[in-house]
């Protein structure tokens, strides 16, 4: 090529380059496609990707063909890395390594390494099943998350599948921590409930939902249900507490004798006491979480520790409930101040405020007499003006119409 036809080349080339930037500039800077996904596709990407590589591992598991040395090696890395987490102690070859990550690191580390160098061999199951119990001991979720998704798909005939799962499934319970985080004592609604330890939320949500289709109806799957309510209640966002709601609901549905439907119904009531602002707000979710702590009551089948949790719950309802009529009592009272009082039923000579604030006050001491609100409101019902009789004579209502 002569350096004339080079030179139109790249100016050629050039002018192509220019032009491209330009448009760039007229339309826009392209988005980033990865900002554009959200969790659900990224997980069905995921899906994708594993399951492709599963057909391919099976492939060539099918065409394996027995040798005596591979079967050795790989068995040998198995024992190695059961050594290590049992012991810290590791071949010259890792010593290195020991100096710089904990055992259970290492251990991990050798069993990955065995998969990879020999997965064909005998204990490929059984080398994946050992890196999900190193994930596990460590609290590693989404270590835990790939290595349980990689075992199922790539061999779904593992014998011991059942207790992968239910280890995985143990892991994910205990780094939620759901009972450390619900506090029935606190005054505070918003306090119910405190937060916290949600870095692997997502991880979490992800096995429980692949638990819930995948592990066994006996054990594995009501667990994995319950986790996924839980999950979703801590985040406190109203729509994922609906979302909580319906998994409680459908976990009640599906399983309606398990030993968890108790505890089931206690989280439930809890989503709505949750939802609860204060005494200026709706009392709703309140009449909700006392109906279905009543059904708990029923699954209590008499034991004193879960009996006691009814009445825990029971009594911060009814504390709740009764700051909420005492607060309404008030309002009502206060508008019987002097400067309404040409606001009055026709017919009569009390203001209408006043049996209404009595009405409340009454609740107040019905829905629990020794209470400090029962106290409060009596010795406020006490001093409240008494009901006055209309021009017929006929005495005033207690209570305003509904």
């Amino acid at each position: 090529m002569s350096f004339a036809s080079l030179l139109l080349r790249t100016l050629a080339l050039a002018t192509l380059a220019l032009l491209a930037g330009t448009a760039g500039a007229v339309d826009g800077p392209k988005s980033n496609p990865a900002l554009d996904e959200d969790d659900a596709d990224i997980e069905s990407k995921y899906l994708d990707k594993i399951q492709v590589d599963a057909a391919s591992y099976i492939i060539g598991r099918t065409h394996y063909t027995p040798d005596a040395a591979y079967e050795r090696r790989g068995a040998a890395y198995l024992v190695e890395a059961k050594e290590v987490l049992a012991t810290g102690h590791s071949q010259p070859d890792e010593s290195w390594y020991s100096f710089l990550f904990g055992r259970t690191k290492r251990a991990r580390r050798l069993a990955d390494a065995g998969f990879e160098r020999y997965p064909y061999c005998a204990a490929s199951g059984d080398l994946l099943a050992f890196v999900n119990t190193c994930y596990a001991q460590r609290g590693d979720i989404s270590g835990v998350h790939g290595t349980v998704f990689k075992l199922w798909f790539y061999q779904p005939d593992y014998p011991h599948m059942t207790a992968v799962l239910d280890e995985a499934l143990t892991a994910a319970e205990h780094e939620q921590d759901f009972s450390a985080l619900v506090d029935l004592e606190a005054d505070d609604p918003d306090e119910v409930i405190r937060l916290g330890g949600t870095a692997y939320s997502g991880d979490i949500n992800k096995l429980f939902r692949f638990l819930l289709v995948h592990g066994d109806r006996e054990t594995i799957a009501p667990r994995a249900q319950v986790g996924l309510a839980r999950a979703l209640l801590r985040t406190k966002d109203k729509q994922e507490l609906s979302q909580a709601r319906r998994e409680y609901e459908k976990f009640l549905e599906t399983y309606p004798t398990h030993e968890l439907v108790f505890t089931a119904l206690c989280e439930q009531a809890l989503s709505y006491l949750v939802a609860y602002k204060g005494n200026h707000y709706d009392v709703g979710v309140l009449f909700n979480a006392a109906n279905i702590i009543d059904q708990a009551e029923v699954e209590a089948h008499a034991d004193p520790k879960r009996i006691a949790t009814v009445e825990a719950y029971r009594k911060r309802i009814r504390s709740w409930h009764q700051d909420r009529d005492l607060e309404v009592a008030r309002w009502y009272r206060a508008m019987a101040d002097p400067a309404t009082g040409w606001l009055r039923s026709p017919g009569t000579a009390d203001p209408p405020w006043h049996g209404a604030a009595r009405y409340y006050f009454t609740q107040t001491i019905k829905r629990d007499s020794g209470s400090n609100q029962a106290r409060q409101a009596q010795a406020e019902l006490d001093v409240l003006p008494a009901p006055q009789a209309n021009p017929l004579g006929t005495p005033l209502p207690l209570a305003p119409p509904k």
